[in-house]
């Protein structure tokens, strides 16, 4: 079973939870936008220079009475730099896909979070060509989202990143590939929740 056929199901589920769940007393719609920005700029040396970006975005319902566990979807994007041959290539990457969240600690002060990019899509630019590839991707958070008001969260995460493609495409020729890429990162967010 391919992952575009896996995503209905998964949105079936998800409604069918919503219905059965009684979710009139205390759910809770929460969006989340996360990100970083790592520059490397390296003057008179053979070291070429860099910049590297990763964002999260998320919208999930909470739907148990202590407002602890969220389900929901997390958009994925980035853009970082490959060493290759002395040149640097950069892969830029999507991907959508489910997550869910369990908020722990006092005022859910802590959170712990898991995605899955059920089909993460790719583009890797060399000097001369640009490659296609597709796979899928995992991402695992830690975050600590102190409370700044009613409604609004701030959010700073520590982040594992782990995405492998199976597919590429170049010149329109599909061809399977093996190639897994994983990052770590620190990220800062906000969090609203209505």
């Amino acid at each position: 079973m391919d992952c575009g056929r896996r995503f209905p199901i998964f949105i079936l589920s998800l409604v069918a939870v919503l219905l059965l769940c009684e979710t009139k007393a205390y759910a809770v719609l929460e969006f989340q936008v996360e990100g970083t920005y790592l520059s490397d700029l390296v003057s008179g040396a053979k070291q070429p220079s860099y910049a590297s970006t990763f964002g999260v975005s998320k919208i999930l319902f909470t739907i148990d009475s202590e407002r602890r566990l969220g389900f929901g979807f997390a958009y994925i994007g980035y853009s970082t730099p490959w060493m290759n041959n002395g040149t640097t290539d950069t892969l830029n990457g999507y991907d959508l896909g489910p997550t869910l969240k369990f908020d722990f600690c006092h005022k859910g002060l802590c959170s712990l979070s898991a995605s899955y990019g059920m089909l993460v899509k790719a583009a890797y630019l060399t000097p001369t060509l640009t490659d296609s590839w597709t796979g899928q991707s995992y991402l695992y958070e830690f975050s600590l989202q102190p409370e700044i008001s009613d409604h609004w969260r701030t959010s700073i995460s520590v982040a594992y990143y782990y995405d492998f493609f199976t597919s590429q495409t170049v010149s329109n020729t599909t061809s399977g590939i093996s190639v897994q890429h994983t990052a770590t990162y620190t990220l800062l967010g906000l969090v609203y929740e209505w």
